[in-house]
């Protein structure tokens, strides 16, 4: 047996998607590098809020707005 030998495995990286698919995402990436300084960028905190309005927005598959949902109506509690 030869214990001086070591495998060797493939070397792992991480992907990241193509910034060029979407700029959204290219500028997230960058505001990630500057870690806590981008804390006081603007365009930083204007790219984190168009982020966030993507994702907490609901988008119908089949049209480009947003649907109208109907309104929730809370049972009425009568005086006894």
């Amino acid at each position: 047996m030869n214990f001086d030998r070591q495998e060797v495995g493939p070397e792992w990286t991480a992907v990241r998607p193509a910034a060029s698919v979407d700029p959204l995402a290219a500028e997230l990436a960058r505001c990630q590098a500057l870690g806590m300084a981008a804390q006081n960028n603007a365009r930083c905190k204007a790219v984190w809020a168009e982020n966030r309005s993507r994702f907490f927005t609901y988008q119908s598959r089949d049209s480009d707005t947003a649907p109208t949902l109907p309104q929730a109506s809370a049972p009425k509690i009568e005086d006894q």
